[in-house]
């Protein structure tokens, strides 16, 4: 199996993280990042609380979406990502 990073950015989408992390996990990826930009809905929370597999990142402010997918793939540790 290839080795796979998937980076997932995230702003107040809590429901819709929580129901794209369920299906990343049945793929079994070899790394999960999730990089929150200040969420107020309380993402990183549940990120943290359910999903222990996965390492989160939560930014100190929102970057805008250059900067931001920047970031994602500095987080990654496999030389391969999705994002």
């Amino acid at each position: 199996m290839t080795p796979i990073a998937i980076v997932i950015v995230n702003y107040n989408t809590r429901e819709h993280l929580r129901a794209c992390l369920a299906t990343v996990q049945m793929e079994e990826p070899t790394e999960v990042v999730v990089v929150d930009n200040v969420s107020l809905d309380g993402s990183g929370e549940m990120v943290k609380g359910e999903y222990l597999w996965v390492t989160l990142h939560v930014n100190r402010k929102n970057l805008g979406t250059v900067r931001r997918q920047t970031r994602q793939l500095r987080v990654a540790t496999l030389r391969m990502c999705c994002s």
